[in-house]
């Protein structure tokens, strides 16, 4: 009630929004991160644990796909192993 009016805040941050849109608009290349900085292994995790849920997916769903009587010894055996690879 004591502040500014509505309209001249709303005025505000329209000029405030028009300065700043060419700087918000630009993003910055990706910087280059060496071998062995903790980012560059975080990101390495990341990619392998994707790579090892993806296969742990695929392997479900042809898990899913076995017949009642059909054995799936093999199958069981590689998700066993897309565990231990997730635990590593």
């Amino acid at each position: 009630a004591e502040g500014m009016p509505v309209d001249t805040v709303r005025s505000m941050c329209d000029l405030h929004s028009q300065v700043t849109r060419d700087v918000l608009v630009q993003l910055a290349p990706p910087l280059h991160i060496q071998p062995g900085h903790p980012v560059d292994t975080f990101r390495r995790e990341n990619s392998a644990l994707k790579e090892v849920i993806g296969r742990t997916h695929s392997l479900l769903t042809e898990l899913g796909k076995v017949e009642g009587g059909a054995d799936a010894t093999e199958i069981v055996y590689r998700l066993r192993q897309c565990a231990n690879d997730l635990i590593d």
